[in-house]
């Protein structure tokens, strides 16, 4: 028997898998209010292998209809010395550290999650493969900047 929950670690982030649900669900811990302990017990699925199924995350968002898929990106030497030290995901293989770039190549599924992720770095992201995910992020950066120059557009600063 169990508490009735598994955790989930992606770096930074902790989530918890409740085992007594009829379907697998995941929960942000963050986002858990009115956390009780219960006295009540559960009796695990050991044939769930919570690691093999997020190992080709990022995070908790497990789509299996999207392929796994390997990925290159360049970044700034700064942003470099953040992902040596918190690395995007456990297949992170540094491929250039140099004083001028920092390439790292990853192998998940490209999930929203994921592309968040990498938009929180977009100052010195450059996307070098898969094509499809490069114009994901160039299509994102597209309506940000027309969002943004209407926007400018139509209010002048006050």
């Amino acid at each position: 028997t169990g508490s009735g929950v598994d955790a989930a670690m992606t770096p930074g982030k902790w989530a918890a898998i409740p085992a007594a649900a009829i379907k697998l669900k995941l929960f942000g811990v963050e986002r858990i209010s009115n956390f009780q302990i219960l006295a009540d017990t559960f009796e695990r699925d050991e044939t769930i292998d919570i690691a093999n199924l997020f190992k080709d995350c990022f995070g908790i968002w497990n789509q299996e209809d999207i392929p796994v898929e390997d990925i290159v990106l360049s970044y700034s030497a700064l942003d470099g010395r953040f992902l040596k030290s918190v690395p995007l995901h456990h297949s992170q293989t540094i491929l250039t550290d140099t004083e001028n770039e920092f390439r790292i190549s990853v192998r998940l599924r490209i999930t929203n999650d994921f592309v968040i992720e990498l938009l929180s770095r977009s100052t010195s992201l450059t996307v070098i493969k898969p094509a499809s995910l490069r114009r994901r992020v160039a299509e994102i950066y597209e309506k940000a900047l027309h969002r943004n120059m209407e926007n400018n557009m139509q209010q002048p600063e006050k």
